[in-house]
């Protein structure tokens, strides 16, 4: 629905879910092709390794913050921090 919204012709939308904003990024349909299908395929969270990749996630992040006050998410991480604490992770 956030695309519906926020959608511009001739560009993609970045998405930052922290911050739930939307920013247009120009792209050059000549260079692109974007293929969007339903395969009806119905996906359940429940019973799935989805709770435990969250799971690892949130260790991950907790690991990291101990060394990197800074890293509150995954996605605050460089490689080179990832790689200092890769001893700790699982």
């Amino acid at each position: 629905q956030f695309i519906s919204a926020m959608g511009q012709d001739g560009h993609v939308l970045k998405i930052d879910c922290r911050s739930q904003v939307g920013s247009p990024v120009p792209m050059n349909a000549n260079e692109v092709v974007v293929l969007i299908a339903n395969s009806k395929v119905k996906h359940e969270l429940s019973g799935s390794e989805y709770p435990d990749r969250v799971a690892q996630c949130k260790a991950a992040t907790e690991v990291l913050a101990e060394s990197f006050p800074g890293v509150q998410e995954l996605r605050d991480a460089t490689m080179e921090m990832l790689e200092s604490v890769k001893e700790g992770l699982d």
